[in-house]
């Protein structure tokens, strides 16, 4: 791996040779990360490690034939522990939820202009190190924002023209219709008893998680003239399976009480069933002999995966069996044993970030600071 260092615009200040990357994580409109920088290198001074500079890991491709960047972060937090210091990183999103939109802003174009419109407003007054990339949503909305950071008003964009948004590792700003592709036709990931040779992933774990679960979403919001709208929704069957359990939301991008119904059901959609999160670590790229003695490569590397992508899960381990297609929801990197290893979260396709934390929340910046002081307990 490569690690690059730039300034708060995204300017490149120089190669970290001497850094090394623990691990890292992407998730839907979120991410972190921790890198060792060894103290007293040349990399360890004021211009490359401070609190608002970025960090670019990059590494290499196999089928390009080069260093690619896999990961973008802002350094969050600098902890000294004996030779080493440990740098917390937030993903580029957490940068948008330090800017905010005017005491009265009208959003009535079409969501990908009105949110690179917005990226401009904030680059020009700061640069972000954020830049406009791919935008393929013309859909109109109409959002009306007091004061609110761009991180949600960007939110509210995505869920009002039912759409999604990225920051590439190369600091892009994309807003499409759907991230990922659909992948079931050359990527199957399978662990199943009775073949455990043809596997290609280790010691999968499904959790069910209870946490998220509703089966009677109760929704609120205001119309275009302010007056109050309330709708209920409601899931028999899973009532009837699982009893009753309400959870009321509020969704401000719903401006009349067809569109609060119809987000809402969506939410419900999701929060209703069995809600399993899915941990998988892929078999990493390697050299195996193949059937009449060939040597070939199996295996999947980190490029093979995007955040939304479809691929096709086989799983079998006593009661518990899957056949079908399930959505990456989150990527990340943990190096054990001197080896990187991939892990994927997996979930239901269609379910994006209503299963998920956000990267800002206490939560999340909790459990980066656990990780770091957990690597310094091991340095």
């Amino acid at each position: 791996m490569r690690i690059e260092f730039l300034d708060y615009a995204g300017n490149v200040l120089g190669e970290g040779r001497n850094s090394t990357v623990q691990n890292f994580s992407r998730k839907f409109y979120s991410g972190s990360g921790i890198i060792n920088v060894p103290r007293y290198s040349f990399e360890d001074n004021d211009n490359y490690i401070k609190y608002g500079n970025l960090v670019k890991i990059k590494m290499w491709s196999i089928s390009e034939n080069k260093y690619i960047s896999i990961f973008l972060g802002r350094i969050q937090s600098i902890r000294n522990s004996g030779s080493v210091k440990s740098l917390g990183l937030f993903s580029m999103f957490d940068i948008l939820k330090k800017r905010f939109t005017t005491v009265s802003e009208t959003l009535t174009g079409q969501a990908g202009q009105e949110m690179f419109d917005l990226l401009d407003t904030a680059n020009a007054e700061k640069e972000t190190g954020i830049t406009k990339g791919t935008n393929s949503v013309t859909t109109s909305i109409n959002i009306e924002e007091q004061e609110n950071d761009f991180y949600n008003t960007f939110i509210d964009i995505v869920n009002d023209s039912n759409s999604e948004f990225d920051i590439t590792a190369d600091g892009e700003l994309n807003i499409l219709p759907r991230l990922g592709a659909d992948k079931t036709g050359s990527i199957t990931i399978s662990y199943v008893e009775g073949r455990l040779s043809l596997s290609n992933i280790e010691n999968p774990s499904i959790d069910i998680d209870g946490n998220n679960f509703a089966n009677r979403i109760i929704a609120k919001s205001k119309d275009g003239s302010g007056s109050d709208i309330r709708k209920v929704v409601n899931d028999l069957a899973s009532q009837l399976q699982f009893g009753l359990v309400v959870e009321k939301i509020r969704i401000d991008s719903a401006q009349n009480i067809t569109d609060l119904e119809t987000m809402a059901t969506e939410i419900l959609n999701q929060k209703s069933g069995k809600y399993e999160d899915i941990k998988v670590v892929p078999l990493p790229i390697r050299s195996v002999e193949n059937k009449i003695g060939e040597t070939v490569l199996a295996g999947f590397d980190i490029f093979d995966f995007n955040l939304g992508d479809d691929i096709n899960l086989e799983y079998k381990d006593g009661d518990n069996e899957i056949f079908e297609s399930r959505r990456i929801l989150a990527i990340s990197l943990t190096k054990r044993d001197n080896i990187d290893r991939i892990n994927l979260s997996l979930s239901k396709t269609g379910i994006t970030r209503t299963a998920l934390d956000e990267s800002g929340n206490k939560e999340e910046r909790e459990e980066l600071f656990r990780r770091i002081r957990l690597i310094e307990d091991i340095i």
